[in-house]
């Protein structure tokens, strides 16, 4: 996948046809999962993650001194995968765990027939911006299905305690990484829609459970003590009105979640 420099119509394209085959390489990753093909997921997980990090620090419009917009509009909706639960893998019918990875359904169309679209609200004009929002939000729900991976083959596999215990060491730190890339952005704005509620959740309940199986009840009962503040916070504003939707996080702020990153890794 090519990141040379020219044209903002060049960069742009490059920079789409690049989420777009990030996107597709992530479905094609929870499919293996899914199917407990979990070394064949962490592969395609982790190619998907160098691209994407790679254009989350790029700004095509900068780099080509243009302040000219690409004629298209872009939409990216990021969603829990359905999982079997006739499935006898024990990972994915643990009631303890968040075992559901998340998929990408893309759109990228033609700022002409976007026009004429009754969804066209739910478009973004491709900018620096937007494309700094969008590898945002793929890196960080990568590295999260990266995460589950190595949860689900330290919990599932018939490997020493050793091997398991180094396996989930390494499932910790992919969501706590998760967790990272969007608190570093410097627009609230960014921050506020990558870490959506039921994500945020996702990672504190997991992560809790990776230090319980690691025998670490201090950091595990944080972890568990700031999932349920995330879900009162994210379910109630100031005045007492239920926040709207399940999973976006257009009605949250994510100021209001604790960083969990200060109380239980420092």
């Amino acid at each position: 996948m090519s990141t040379s420099r020219g044209t903002i119509s060049t960069i742009s394209k490059e920079a789409i046809r690049a989420f777009q085959w990030v996107s597709h390489q992530n479905n094609r990753g929870v499919s293996l999962y899914k199917q407990g093909k979990f070394a064949e997921a962490v592969v395609l997980f982790k190619k998907a993650t160098t691209i994407s990090k790679t254009f989350l620090n790029r700004r095509p419009f900068e780099e080509c001194g243009s302040k000219t917009k690409f004629k298209v509009f872009v939409t990216l909706q990021i969603l829990p995968s359905q999982m079997s639960r006739s499935n006898d893998i024990d990972f994915f019918v643990d009631p303890t765990v968040y075992s559901n990875p998340f998929e990408v359904v893309v759109t990228v169309m033609d700022i002409g027939k976007a026009s004429c679209d009754t969804q066209m609200v739910q478009h973004r004009e491709f900018t620096d911006d937007v494309h700094r929002l969008l590898f945002s939000k793929l890196s960080t729900m990568l590295i999260f299905n990266l995460a589950l991976c190595y949860h689900a083959r330290a919990h599932s596999s018939a490997e020493d305690d050793a091997t398991k215990r180094r396996i989930l060491h390494k499932a910790q730190e992919l969501y706590i990484l998760s967790y990272s890339i969007p608190k570093g952005e410097q627009e609230q704005e960014i921050v506020d829609e990558v870490l959506m509620p039921l994500f945020v959740q996702s990672i504190f309940n997991n992560l809790g459970q990776c230090y319980a199986s690691l025998d670490d009840t201090n950091n595990s009962a944080a972890c568990f003590e700031l999932l349920l503040r995330s879900i009162v916070l994210f379910r109630w504003d100031g005045s007492g009105t239920c926040n709207r939707g399940e999973y976006g996080g257009s009605d949250t702020n994510s100021q209001q979640a604790p960083c969990f990153l200060d109380n239980v890794c420092s």
